[in-house]
């Protein structure tokens, strides 16, 4: 389900503006974020192996730094389609409201088979 998500969330941003959505996602963690700030996603194929990457969300979580890159999380989050660096340009950021540690899931690859 997460590409398929994905994909309408790129598409028609707009209609996700204000919604709560719930996801487990693979966190990311780098340099250079905010102190309460992560990127929640997943590997996804769109096509074929060629082409998986990690696609995620700019995401914003008061205690973002009890989780660390790699670390699964079932998450519940607000939309809010705003500016954001993550992106250079507007987009969705998740304004995380819930977030647990959660097991991988099997399969950990998100695809639309």
């Amino acid at each position: 389900d997460y590409a398929i998500f994905y994909r309408d969330i790129s598409e028609e941003t707009d209609k996700y503006d204000g919604k709560t959505i719930s996801l487990k996602a693979v966190i990311a963690r780098q340099e250079g974020m905010d102190k309460d700030q992560l990127a929640l996603g997943r590997h996804v194929m769109f096509c074929c192996a060629d082409d998986i990457a990690y696609r995620a969300f700019d995401s914003r979580y008061k205690d973002a730094s009890q989780f660390k890159s790699y670390d699964w999380a079932n998450v519940t989050a607000k939309v809010k389609i705003e500016k954001s660096r993550f992106y250079g340009t507007k987009g969705p950021v998740l304004y995380v409201t819930k977030m647990e540690k959660a097991e991988k899931p099997d399969p950990e690859l998100a695809t639309f088979y």
